[in-house]
């Protein structure tokens, strides 16, 4: 099978789903805007086209006027399909790379959505919601990488959507620790912005060192972002520097090694529409608590995996996180459990099985 994917090429999330489709025996073509900093990590078999826009256009939001540049690279889209010939065409992403599937005519695209392509596009006005049903009706059918985001979708095509969640690879995320220290550490691995709450896990913390617990615990703080050094003056601000450590960047490759580094996940999210890290987590054979809110509830059996608490909730969160400080047989008890409803649920394998599955449906007109 020849497979076209428009997407973000430095996305980890595109290198792992072509990766796997090449490893399985299928040809596959990466396109899409954004820069090559994960070029090197694609099987050798897998044409990466780096689409070339101004940076500053990729960063206006969903919606502005100068994105129309992003027309200026469908001459060379058309090239690449010519050449190719593909079998599917997956955009993923429905307000941007799934346009261009849609403006490419092809017949058997389909369309992966993300999040913020359903959740925020539309509703900035008329024209983006127009887009957006225009687009989802191009497709044979749409993926989405939850349940939640499924109903949302619907919102906007009567077409099939299929849930298909980023898995994870169980052999790569597992647990791996060795820790020679008494402290307790708390932590979470995303990009320092607004949507994931951060500022409410320093919170958090400063509660719980007022509540001056029996247990050392200390937290950390894994990824960049543009809110670094408001984080980091919030911590400051709460007296709480010395139990926050912020490393920074970490690649992808080796993220699996700072999972390991933790004894209980936190994601105080206020937005997400899946939480690929919170598998992760629970893959590493780590306890979680994360918000209420998107396809998180999906993710974790409350109770028994981790807590939910209710989003922006600085004291709920506290508390669920000191139970688990103060408790290690709850910890080890909460994370083999999930560790095993990820192997259960969500192996990367067997989600990669599920999309070939409708690409072969799609090509056979059974769809």
């Amino acid at each position: 099978m020849k497979i076209l994917l428009i997407s973000q090429p430095h996305s980890p999330h595109t290198l792992k789903i072509s990766n796997s489709l090449v490893a399985m025996g299928h040809k596959v073509v990466v396109c899409g805007i954004g820069n090559n900093s994960l070029n090197n990590y694609y099987h050798q078999d897998i044409i990466v086209y780096n689409l070339n826009i101004h940076k500053n256009v990729i960063a206006q939001k969903d919606g502005s006027i100068s994105k129309i540049s992003y027309f200026l690279i469908l001459p060379k889209l058309f090239k690449i399909i010519k050449t190719f010939k593909p079998d599917i065409v997956n955009s993923h992403y429905a307000s941007s790379n799934g346009l261009f599937g849609y403006l490419l005519g092809c017949n058997n695209h389909i369309v992966s959505v993300w999040g913020g392509d359903i959740y925020d596009f539309p509703n900035h006005n008329f024209l983006n919601k127009f887009i957006i049903k225009s687009v989802l009706k191009s497709a044979r059918i749409v993926f989405s990488t939850s349940n939640i985001m499924a109903i949302e979708t619907a919102k906007y095509t009567n077409k099939q959507i299929v849930t298909i969640p980023f898995g994870v690879d169980t052999e790569k995320f597992k647990p791996n620790r060795d820790k020679k220290d008494n402290f307790v550490t708390i932590g979470i691995i995303k990009w320092l912005e607004k949507y994931y709450g951060i500022e409410y896990l320093l919170e958090a913390t400063k509660i719980l060192v007022d509540r001056k617990l029996s247990v050392n615990f200390r937290v950390m703080i894994i990824g960049k972002g543009s809110l670094e050094y408001q984080l980091k003056q919030k911590s400051k601000e709460l007296g709480i520097e010395k139990y926050v450590e912020f490393t920074g960047y970490v690649s992808f490759n080796i993220i699996e090694q700072y999972h390991n580094k933790l004894d209980i996940a936190c994601y105080p999210s206020i937005e997400e529409s899946f939480g690929v890290s919170v598998l992760e987590s629970s893959a590493c054979e780590l306890p979680v608590v994360a918000t209420n809110i998107g396809g998180i509830p999906e993710l974790i059996n409350d109770g028994v995996t981790g807590y939910l608490v209710e989003q922006k909730d600085s004291i709920g969160l506290a508390d669920k996180l000191e139970e688990l400080i103060t408790n290690k047989d709850l910890r080890e008890k909460m994370g083999k459990e999930g560790r095993g409803f990820v192997i259960k649920n969500y192996s990367w394998q067997s989600c990669i099985n599920k999309m070939i599955l409708y690409y072969n449906l799609v090509i056979n007109q059974n769809l």
